[in-house]
């Protein structure tokens, strides 16, 4: 269930991809966060709908999205929890909040899931911030990492990243580039230009 999640999610961060919030190949801050954050909903309701189940956005006041599946025994049971954040959790150290909401919905969906983003020099103050707050249970968080780095005032994206963290340890599922005409191969892929 999880490396079907994030298969579908990675596939689908390639369509639609929100060009409005790229000057140049770089992101330009000034939008951004909206920009990206409509593109992961999309992406988000994309996976649920391929995969038969229902997406609800802002659930209970509590959640970016629930992804749920239906059973005709029991109704409405949740597949996974699932928080976004523009802000690298090292930006905001203990303000950032986004892990704690999943950790209090623990074991009420067969897994969470987090989408940030992470600078490369913060990839371990990142790590470090999601160690801490998920603790080392038995249950799975799938997070999906958006590297990059910083320059000029703008993101450049880097890779996606999926990682499962489970019983305090980091296992990769899938890595692809974050950028889709930096991943030869692809209708976009440029060798001529140079990598975001």
């Amino acid at each position: 269930m999880i490396k079907d999640f994030t298969v579908l999610f990675q596939h689908l961060w390639y369509r639609d991809f929100p060009m409005s919030a790229l000057v140049q190949g770089k992101m330009d801050e000034k939008f951004g966060a909206a920009s990206w954050t409509t593109h992961i909903a999309g992406c988000v309701k994309g996976v649920g709908d391929l995969m038969g189940y229902l997406t609800h956005f802002e659930h209970a006041g509590r959640f970016d999205a629930v992804i749920k599946d239906f059973d005709q025994n029991c109704g409405e049971r949740a597949i996974t929890h699932l928080e976004w954040e523009w802000k690298q959790p090292a930006m905001l150290g203990e303000r950032f909040n986004e892990v704690e909401k999943l950790v209090a919905a623990r074991g009420r969906a067969l897994f969470s899931t987090l989408i940030t983003y992470s600078r490369h020099e913060k990839d371990a103050d990142n790590r470090s911030i999601i160690e801490r707050q998920w603790g080392d249970g038995p249950e799975p968080l799938l997070v999906q990492f958006v590297t990059f780095t910083y320059k000029n005032g703008r993101r450049h994206l880097g890779q996606l990243s999926a990682e499962l963290f489970v019983n305090g340890k980091w296992r990769t599922l899938r890595v692809q580039e974050a950028l889709p005409w930096n991943r030869p191969g692809s209708k976009w892929f440029n060798p001529e230009e140079p990598s975001a």
